[in-house]
């Protein structure tokens, strides 16, 4: 009997090409050479390539770039007598794959539901990493921000229920991030957003208390005063 293949899913972008204006910068952002400007529009000419990672989303600056969730096929691997392997999906797409990507299978519709296969995401928003996030996003036009350190969903094990519900998450690493990139993207964020109010939330650690210091940069290189808190959690994930 012959096998079925098996199929798999993973993440990469899709482009709005009627929200883009062709200034190019995602595909300066793109390390990975899957844009290309053509006909004054951005478009994907290596799909197969693309690491679902989203680095080009945060330097759109008209919003036209989101991550969706394709359905593919994994290549079979080759074995040595230059035949196919039929082990494990795991097995075949170790190391670097060639995706068969279908885009007639992604689904864009924003209400669309679910499979059982990909739960919904916890976070109210996405991308959540500062250095991704464009500052024009419509979601962060009156928001209350929560500014996290990574570390911290790790660590408190109520964080979607206690620290999330009505807030829009933004997440960085005070010690590991590229400082000036973070102070400058979230104070562009603060200039454009106009944003009601931050929550600085970090872990109980030296490393770490660097984050309210640079909320407090971001918001005077911005020339704007927003309503301000700090919480602390500590290594056992309580909050101090």
């Amino acid at each position: 009997m012959e096998r079925m293949s098996e199929t798999m899913e993973r993440q990469t972008i899709a482009i709005d090409e009627a929200k883009c204006d062709g200034c190019g910068a995602c595909a300066r952002a793109c390390a990975e050479g899957v844009i290309e400007i053509t006909g004054g529009v951005a478009r994907l000419v290596n799909a197969d390539h693309c690491d679902g990672l989203g680095a080009c989303i945060g330097d759109c600056p008209n919003g036209a770039i989101s991550l969706v969730t394709v359905v593919y096929e994994p290549a079979p691997a080759k074995t040595a007598e230059g035949g196919h392997a039929h082990g494990s999906s795991e097995q075949q797409t170790r190391g670097c794959p060639l995706w068969s990507i279908s885009l007639d299978s992604v689904s864009t519709d924003a209400g669309a539901q679910e499979t059982p296969k990909s739960p919904s995401r916890a976070v109210p928003n996405w991308p959540i990493q500062i250095s991704l996030v464009s500052p024009t996003a419509k979601w962060l036009v009156g928001a209350d921000l929560l500014v996290c350190a990574d570390c911290v969903a790790y660590t408190c094990p109520d964080f979607h229920s206690r620290h999330l519900p009505g807030k829009v998450l933004l997440v960085g690493c005070p010690k590991f991030d590229d400082r000036e990139r973070f102070v400058s993207r979230l104070a562009d964020i603060l200039s454009a957003a106009q944003v009601r109010s931050i929550e600085a939330l970090h872990m109980d650690v030296a490393c770490c208390s660097g984050l309210g210091r640079l909320v407090e940069e971001a918001l005077k290189r911005a020339r704007t005063q927003v309503p301000t808190t700090t919480t602390v959690v500590g290594v056992d994930g309580r909050v101090l």
